[in-house]
């Protein structure tokens, strides 16, 4: 009985974002930090990377929680805003 409920439960459960893409190659990471620090837009950072602007931002997301960027004016938007 109890393996029905789990079953279950996972029916139920929503993945958000499952069909984006968040490996990301070593070369590529640095390659969006020094774009970052450059002032480059997420959308002109997912241009030259070939990624969706919505993975780069996660991206950004994870390299600010971890240390390896810093917040910077304009955001997201870069030097554009």
């Amino acid at each position: 009985m109890a393996s029905k409920g789990i079953e279950k439960d996972r029916r139920s459960i929503y993945l958000a974002c499952e069909e984006m893409d968040f490996t990301w190659k070593q070369k590529d990471v640095d390659d969006f930090e020094l774009m970052w620090s450059e002032g480059k837009s997420i959308r002109q950072i997912g241009d030259v990377l070939n990624r969706d602007p919505d993975e780069v931002l996660i991206l950004a997301l994870d390299r600010i929680k971890n240390r390896k960027i810093e917040e910077r004016p304009g955001g997201a938007l870069g030097a554009m805003a």
